[in-house]
Order: C-alpha cells, then structure tokens, then sequence
C-alpha cells in the first residue's frame, strides 16, 4: 500500500479526522499534534486501534509512551465507542454521514485510480416510487377500459378555436407530467424534489381537466347499440327533432 494512499482516519479530541495518508500521520507526530497512542483505523481494520501497535505505520512505534497527565474529568478516556466511518456487513457498504469512499481506489474493481469524483446521489424511498409509478398504472387501466367511437361533428369558427386551445393544453399537459414526476423522484436536492412533485400534480390535474373541457361533445353511455351524448346544444336538438 502506497504511503501517498488517503485512507487512514485518528481520533482526535473525540473528533474523526481523514481521511489522510500515513505520512500525514507521520507529520503530526513530528508536529506533536497526536502521539503514539491515538486511535487510529482505515478500511478493512476491525477496530480502532493504538497508532503505535498498528504494523503498517511500524515506523512510530519506537515512540514512547507520554506520560500521564491529570484528568479533571473522570469519564475522559479514549473515544473507542466513536463509530467507524466505514463498515461492511453482508454484501453492504456502510458510510458515516460527511465521509467518503477512499478515492485512492476503483469503486467498481478496487484498482489504484486514477480519476477522483464527487458526485449527489439521491436515495428515493420506495413510498415516492409507488406514487409516481400508481398514477400511469391507473392511466394504463383506464385507456385498456376506456369504449371510443368515431362521430362527425360540426363547430363554429370561435369554438372550434376555443376546443383546438384546450386540446394543446390537455395533451401539452399530459406529454409533460410524467418527466417531471420522475424527474422529482431521482432529483438530489429535496427543496427541487418538491417543487417538481407540485408541478407534476398541477399539470397531472390539468390535463384531466381539460381532457373533458376540449371536447364539446362527451359520450356518457353506450346503450343497446346507441351512443348517449351530453353537451348537444338544444338549437342542435330542436334542428334535430
């Protein structure tokens, strides 16, 4: 393992620092800042343990101990219950809040790396999922149960743009919503997760709106081989009786 290799952290002052290199360590001792007794540990050590007994950082063991001091504080001793900032169990990774994967390694194969990155990852609960994926469950059922049938009709020159208006927004709406819901459920900052989500249900329900709004007919029924229509003017009506 490289001396250069960025992935030892120490307790100091029941504080985790690193992660940092063995020659960083090295440095603090010179510097006084540690001694050979703070705790040390990398990934694929079990424990914390005593810089001085650690066989990879041999080199400081000849250091002697320092001697005692008083302690006002009869609780004060070494932080061993501070948790490790790495962990595996299973064929999980584990990662205390504000640490990172050692960048001295490939996160894929464990090679030496070359490149270094950080990126947001965004966790979405599974109960966002549901309700992102619930609504185009429910949109597949209804146009699998949905009946249509062809009718001629005719429009005047105001409705017939007042309908081509809403049927742009209804299906401008619908084309839109469904990016956005999931756009919101992948997206790594929670103040924008919300702002999407709101959006997505303003146009989710303005596309169901005006889905009957720009049609000037609407079938209500389908009865012994007859369509029943509402939304028939009564001029029309009246022509037709």
């Amino acid at each position: 393992m490289s001396e250069q290799t960025s992935e030892w952290y120490y307790l100091s002052g029941g504080n985790t620092v690193g992660p940092i290199g063995a020659l960083e360590i090295r440095d603090a001792l010179r510097g006084e800042r540690i001694d050979g007794d703070v705790m040390v540990w990398r990934y694929g050590m079990k424990d914390w343990m005593p810089l001085r007994s650690v066989e990879e950082l041999g080199r400081v063991q000849h250091i002697p101990p320092p001697p005692p001091r008083a302690s006002t504080n009869p609780s004060e001793g070494p932080p061993l219950n501070v948790p490790l900032p790495i962990r595996k169990s299973g064929k999980y990774l584990y990662i205390a809040e504000g640490y990172s994967l050692p960048n001295s390694h490939c996160v894929c194969c464990g090679q030496s790396a070359t490149k270094h990155f950080k990126r947001n990852f965004a966790y979405t609960p599974w109960g966002v999922w549901i309700a992102v994926i619930a609504p185009l469950l429910l949109l597949i059922l209804f146009l699998c149960l949905r009946k249509e049938r062809r009718l001629g009709f005719g429009l005047c020159e105001v409705h017939a743009k007042q309908t081509l208006i809403k049927n742009v927004v209804c299906y401008s709406c619908g084309i839109l919503f469904i990016p956005i819901w999931f756009w919101a459920a992948v997206t790594a900052s929670d103040s924008g997760a919300l702002f999407l989500g709101c959006l997505g249900l303003l146009l989710f329900v303005t596309w169901v709106v005006f889905c009957h709004l720009g049609r000037p007919i609407k079938i209500v029924a389908l009865e012994n081989g007859y369509i029943k229509l509402s939304g028939v003017s009564a001029s029309l009506i009246k022509i037709l009786q």
